[in-house]
């Protein structure tokens, strides 16, 4: 009985002989090379994947109750047609395209636009996978600011593309120059001037910048001409509903993934 204590006490001074030796042998700082060293390789990693295999980008839902009655208060009888669900591309999404019928013979298609690229914002380059969408013969000759006009699928049509402001309505845009400069460059700019925004991107713990504008496409349903003075109607309501903060824009807190779609 009197041995046990004795060997308590030897064994733990034998544990406290190797603490010391072991700290006199690796101080403090090269205890935690490992773990500098754990975490550089998976900030390397990260930094990779983004380079390598970049996040896709992600469009904003439109609230279509609301878009509608914003066309109600200008005046427009309009009576909702099937949607398109949600697409995502390696280098463009888009939201939940909304369409309606307006007035005898034309349909009205809303759908928000996002790219992964600056270069590529543009209506030309958000269309070219949308037959339903992409305008033919472009004339940029309409009396309205910013639009274009031509034929889809045969069927006269006129296109804008509208970038929502915190001041003011939504400035429409057809290219790219035009539509950039719709955008906010601080907003766009604040990833690249603030570090932790920075390097939240880099390790993919922030959603990336993402170009987006909100393309109205008005088109014939039947062939005929449009009638001349419904697009100068319709496109001041969407300016308006599109001014920020707006209910016609669902923030993207936490996205539903969309159907992927590869190009």
């Amino acid at each position: 009985m009197s041995a046990s204590p004795r060997s308590a006490r030897s064994f733990l001074a034998l544990l406290t002989l190797l603490r010391s030796s072991l700290l006199r042998s690796s101080p403090p700082e090269a205890l935690l090379r490992p773990w500098f060293a754990l975490l550089g390789l998976a900030s390397g990693v990260a930094v990779l994947q983004v380079l390598l295999l970049p996040s896709w980008p992600r469009a904003s839902e439109l609230h279509q109750a609301s878009l509608q009655q914003a066309l109600a208060r200008a005046g427009l009888t309009v009576s909702p047609l099937p949607s398109r669900p949600a697409e995502r591309r390696q280098e463009q999404a888009f939201s939940s395209q909304l369409g309606w019928t307006i007035a005898p013979g034309a349909q009205l298609w809303i759908v928000n636009g996002a790219v992964r690229r600056y270069e590529d914002l543009q209506i030309a380059f958000l269309t070219r996978h949308r037959p339903a969408l992409r305008l033919q013969g472009r004339q940029l000759d309409r009396p309205m600011p910013a639009s274009v006009s031509g034929v889809i699928q045969g069927h006269p049509a006129v296109q804008t593309c509208l970038v929502p402001q915190h001041e003011g309505p939504a400035m429409p845009g057809v290219t790219r120059t035009a539509l950039l400069r719709a955008s906010d460059p601080r907003r766009q700019l604040q990833g690249l001037r603030d570090p932790l925004t920075l390097a939240g991107r880099l390790l993919g713990l922030l959603q990336p910048r993402a170009f987006a504008c909100v393309l109205v496409t008005l088109r014939s349903a039947d062939g005929a001409p449009l009638p001349p003075r419904l697009w100068p109607r319709l496109l001041p309501a969407l300016q308006s509903a599109l001014s920020l903060p707006s209910a016609a824009v669902i923030p993207d807190r936490n996205p539903v993934p969309a159907r992927p779609q590869r190009p």
